[in-house]
């Protein structure tokens, strides 16, 4: 008796399971959308519009903090000195931002 209730508990439990984890990792992605808007529209206003300065947003995760990435070529290192100061008082507390030099 007991083993025709334990089959279908542990289904349910693992959709159920499943559906949750799918609903954090949507939330997490939309969140990290909304600072990625945030932070370019930071960026844009700070350089007088669109740039070579490349604004990246990683979600956060259980094992790493959100990242707010930022990417120029080379040559363009001038545009996150420019771009600094909008871009951290954008960026989440919660958030690491990342500065990554495109080769």
């Amino acid at each position: 008796m007991i083993q025709v209730l334990i089959a279908p508990a542990l289904i349910v439990g693992l959709v159920f399971g499943l559906l949750a984890w799918r609903v954090v990792r949507d939330r997490a992605q939309e969140r990290a959308l909304a600072v990625r808007a945030e932070v370019q529209s930071a960026v844009n206003r700070a350089l007088d519009g669109e740039s070579l300065l490349a604004v990246q947003v990683e979600p956060a995760s259980t094992f790493h903090p959100g990242r707010v990435v930022l990417t120029t070529p080379t040559g363009y290192e001038w545009l996150v000195h420019e771009a600094w100061n909008p871009v951290i008082s954008h960026a989440p507390r919660d958030y690491e931002v990342v500065l990554r030099h495109a080769a």
